[in-house]
């Protein structure tokens, strides 16, 4: 057996290499299983089969661990939870509404590996705010001009004697 470690020769049945004491690994045949039989001892008769077991042997513990498959999760999805709770107090609640709704479902879809769908609803979430901010300073921008007309329209109507 070769130590893997020094390349050095060794015993076939040792468990730690004769030069440098690394543990040494199993060997391991081309089937990976090893055919036993298993014999009665009886010396006045033929010997007798008694049963045929398998054993496999194990893997090498100096193999390259198999990495488990996982979801590749993105570092970060927006979820537009703030902007959206804030456009529902300040400018447009229906949209508002729609805005937290969707922004409150991006990370439970990302936590249950819906990556698609989290990037999906955070886009929602933003959409629904941009609309909701523009509607909400749109009818800002119109009450101001609503109170600038009446208040030069109501100053030219009076006539003063």
């Amino acid at each position: 057996m070769r130590c893997y470690s020094c390349n050095s020769d060794n015993t076939k049945d040792a468990k730690f290499c004769s030069t440098c004491g690394t543990k040494l690994a199993p060997t391991i045949d081309s089937s990976k299983k090893k055919f036993e039989s298993n014999y009665t001892k009886n010396p006045t008769s033929k010997p007798e089969p008694k049963k045929q077991v398998i054993v496999e042997e194990p893997e090498s513990p100096y193999q390259a661990p198999k990495a488990p498959v996982k979801d590749v999760k993105p570092a970060y999805i927006p979820t537009y939870l703030v902007q959206s709770i804030l456009v529902t107090i300040f400018c447009c609640m229906p949209f508002g509404i729609a805005a937290i709704v969707f922004a409150a479902q991006v990370e439970s879809k990302r936590a249950n590996g819906d990556i698609e769908g989290a990037l999906s609803s955070s886009s929602k979430a933003k959409t629904f705010c941009w609309v909701a901010f523009l509607l909400g300073l749109l009818v800002v921008v119109f009450q101001f001009l609503s109170i600038f007309l009446t208040a030069t329209s109501s100053t030219s109507a009076h006539i003063s004697y």
